[in-house]
């Protein structure tokens, strides 16, 4: 079971930084699932629901998810 989004955003600050402030370029994921926990807390939708709106629906992606949850057996 994946941990809940809130739960994951709350334990950020637990995590120690790869490299100094601006001193490399250091990827994260999980500031786009902060930044989505955002975007759910200010359009009152959550961040799946509004991928799925607003940027799948218009560019014809029918098949994506944001969760291995969504997904079904499938020939594809």
């Amino acid at each position: 079971m994946e941990p809940a989004r809130d739960e994951v955003v709350y334990r950020l600050r637990f995590l120690k930084p790869a490299t100094s402030f601006r001193s490399q370029f250091a990827y994260n994921n999980l500031m786009f699932l902060a930044a989505g926990q955002v975007v759910a807390e200010n359009s009152g939708k959550t961040w799946d629901d509004y991928l799925h709106e607003k940027i799948f629906l218009p560019l014809g992606m029918n098949t994506t998810h944001t969760s291995t949850y969504a997904f079904k057996p499938s020939d594809n």
